[in-house]
Order: C-alpha cells, then structure tokens, then sequence
C-alpha cells in the first residue's frame, strides 16, 4: 500500500513538472512571436494543471 503510495506522488509530480515547463514554453515561444504556438501550448498546460487540480502552479 505505501510503496503505491510513492508511486502515486512521483507520478503527480511529473505530471506537475510537465505541465510546467509547457508554461515556460509557452511564454518562450511568446516571446519570440509564437503567438499561434504559444497559445496551443497555453492552453495545454493549462488543460494539465486543471486535471491536477491545480490553479495556480507558481
């Protein structure tokens, strides 16, 4: 039971982590004048952190 337990925690993690760095991404591309782009990857993230439960990551 405890070692599911972990394994649940790394893999919400890396779902975190993922979505995460979809943002940087995100405002990189922004950035550069992506802006089609960008907004894909927004809204990406965006649908990721919300199946976390997360609404706001930093």
């Amino acid at each position: 039971m405890l070692a599911g337990g972990r394994h649940r925690r790394a893999e919400f993690g890396f779902a975190y982590d993922s979505a995460c760095l979809m943002l940087e991404l995100a405002r990189a591309l922004e950035r550069a004048g992506e802006t089609a782009v960008a907004a894909r990857r927004l809204r990406e993230a965006t649908s990721r952190l919300s199946a976390l439960g997360c609404v706001n990551p930093f």
